[in-house]
């Protein structure tokens, strides 16, 4: 019911300011879809799927927002979490730290609070030596990778990054940002996971951004891709190899050193992995030496 009501008065906005001009067909499909963009994601009694343009989550009407913790001590006993050691990216000056949550538990915008909770923020990547050395921190260790089943043809994906899509967006491939402020320009390396690379063991289409889910993949993962110790790269005999953009076997461990979009709602406590997937953990970044360790 509160859907119908915020539709209706929507429609009555846009009528009020004349943005149905007849003679603007083309206008008329864009304000249309929009409408349709902005009821989907204001489903009442539903989690909330969708991000502002400040990464905040887009609440709407009567949508359940995801509780926010204000520091990790805040963290329920039930979810179970480790941080490891901050590490330098002397490139940079900065320092990087690996949060680990082996059974879920945390979305995105939880991730993300709790990464400012601590004089810091989710990692924004610029260059591929920059991914590179994220990776780093989490490929030898399994409990950061979560494996997504048969439909998914075992494809891991790892911890969260700090990349965001707006829910006024309408194409996967724009309008990304960075929770940093710094500009999203990922067309100088490969950022995104594509057809191709190495690890790529499918035949199935599986290039990066694509929001799958139908407009609620909105936050940047590492991921996603099977790769030799999956399920399905074991049974089925694969191995790694070079591929279109590079040899890239060199890394070894779980998961790939390349970005999948993903739902900011995975990692919530109590969600259905077996159909929505999970997140395993987060990446802070901070600007100088953290205190909080």
């Amino acid at each position: 019911m509160l859907n119908r009501i915020f539709l209706v008065s929507v429609l009555l906005l846009l009528q009020y300011c004349n943005v149905f001009n007849k003679s603007d067909n083309d206008s008329n499909t864009k304000n249309f879809a929009l409408v349709a963009l902005l009821a989907s994601r204001t489903t009442a009694g539903t989690v909330c799927t969708g991000l502002n343009s400040d990464g905040s989550e887009y609440t709407g009407t009567g949508c359940t927002a995801s509780t926010l913790y204000s520091s990790f001590s805040a963290i329920p006993s039930y979810i179970s979490y480790t941080r490891g050691t901050a590490q330098l990216y002397s490139t940079n000056g900065h320092y990087y730290r690996a949060v680990k949550t082996p059974a879920g538990g945390i979305n995105w915008v939880q991730a993300k609070k709790l990464a400012e909770s601590v004089g810091g923020y989710l990692a924004t990547v610029t260059s591929r030596a920059e991914m590179n050395f994220i990776y780093d921190l989490v490929k030898n260790d399994s409990g950061y990778w979560f494996t997504w089943g048969s439909t998914h043809d075992y494809n891991t994906s790892g911890p969260f990054l700090g990349g965001y899509q707006p829910y006024t967006e309408t194409s996967a491939t724009t309008g990304w940002k960075w929770v940093s402020g710094e500009t999203f320009d990922t067309t100088s390396f490969n950022f995104w996971y594509q057809d191709g690379y190495a690890y790529d063991l499918t035949t199935k289409p599986d290039n990066q951004p694509n929001d799958a889910t139908g407009g609620n993949q909105n936050v940047t993962a590492l991921g996603e891709a099977p790769n030799q110790y999956t399920t399905y790269a074991t049974q089925n005999g694969y191995t790694v190899t070079a591929g279109s953009q590079g040899d890239y076997s060199s890394f070894s461990g779980g998961g790939v050193p390349f970005a999948g979009d993903f739902p900011h709602t995975i990692g919530s406590y109590g969600a259905d992995t077996s159909t929505n997937g999970s997140c395993y953990g987060f990446i802070i970044e901070y600007d100088s030496a953290p205190t909080d360790n």
